[in-house]
């Protein structure tokens, strides 16, 4: 790790700070989701993918700030009661199969 920054800084914290990058996730800029002309058309596992995508960012995030990141990746202009139920039922499917029994 060749830096100004790290002028000072011992080998064996540049090392951790090294792996420590390597293992993060990895965050893509722009929702991994294709426009569909309604929220019927998006599969479980496409409203799953976003879900991952929105929460790999590793900021941590209410469900009602999880599901306004999500619509607003998502083509439409209202948040209607299917929409905002498609996008409750996702994330409580996520959360439960990620959560520790």
């Amino acid at each position: 790790m060749d830096c100004d920054v790290c002028v000072g800084v011992s080998d064996a914290v540049k090392d951790r700070v090294m792996f420590k990058q390597e293992l993060e996730p990895v965050h893509i800029p722009y929702a991994p989701i294709t426009t569909k002309n309604n929220i019927a058309e998006y599969s479980g596992r496409e409203l799953r993918a976003l879900y991952e995508w929105v929460m790999s960012d590793g900021v941590l995030r209410t469900h009602d700030e999880v599901a306004d990141v999500m619509f607003s990746a998502l083509p439409f202009a209202r948040r209607g009661a299917r929409i905002e139920a498609a996008l409750r039922a996702a994330i409580t499917s996520c959360e439960s199969k990620s959560s520790f029994h």
